[in-house]
């Protein structure tokens, strides 16, 4: 009788073996499976997608911070809009801006920004500078896409082929503007910027649209 028992005690063991390994196995099986979020470690998948203080964020605004000063060299065409017999013909001509100012948020700029724009005239040379508080707005804030308007003075000269004489009228100036940014560095960019600004004096206006090539720094 008391082989009996123990018989029927290690048969009841041996069956239960085979059941223990099945759902430890299933167990390890469900776990492998299951996927990890990026910088939990074991943790295990909390299905949030927001990226984790480690990961880095590869956007143009992160770059946009403090200040920044840039250059920029091209070319543009005007025309002179006078009342005293000047030539009004359109004109073309090389165009230089410098520019620098303060990021007041990583989508909006605001600075001060000078440019020149010179073209041959029939009596000389003409020249158009300005000086504008100018806003830029990047449309795309992770993106390198803005526009921006500015305000302030120009002065329109008008010198003669010998340099004998020279005219000049200064009054108001307003322009706007698009272009593009490209980060090529952590701080520095390079891009295309096309403005359109139109200088109004006592005597009559210039209106130029110039096209340059431009050098940034953040």
């Amino acid at each position: 009788m008391l082989l009996s028992s123990k018989a029927m005690s290690i048969k009841r063991t041996l069956l239960m073996v085979p059941s223990a390994l099945f759902l430890a196995c299933l167990q390890v099986g469900t776990s492998a499976a299951q996927p990890f979020a990026v910088g939990e470690g074991a943790a295990g998948w909390s299905g949030d997608v927001t990226p984790t203080p480690t990961q880095t964020l590869h956007t143009y605004a992160r770059y946009r911070s403090r200040w920044y000063a840039g250059v920029g060299l091209g070319a543009g065409m005007g025309a002179v809009e006078d009342r005293r017999g000047f030539d009004q013909s359109t004109r073309f001509g090389p165009a230089l801006s410098l520019r620098a100012g303060v990021v007041l948020r990583p989508w909006l700029l605001l600075g001060v920004e000078g440019s020149h724009w010179g073209a041959p005239d029939q009596h000389g040379w003409l020249q158009v500078y300005h000086a504008d508080l100018v806003a830029s707005l990047f449309l795309l804030e992770d993106l390198g896409f803005y526009l921006k308007v500015g305000v302030g003075g120009g002065v329109a000269l008008l010198e003669a082929e010998d340099g004998a004489s020279q005219r000049a009228d200064g009054g108001v100036d307003v322009k706007i503007g698009l272009g593009y940014e490209l980060q090529v560095g952590r701080r520095i960019t390079s891009g295309l910027d096309l403005t359109f600004a139109h200088t109004s004096y006592s005597g009559g206006s210039v209106d130029h649209l110039c096209l340059r090539l431009t050098l940034g720094w953040y």
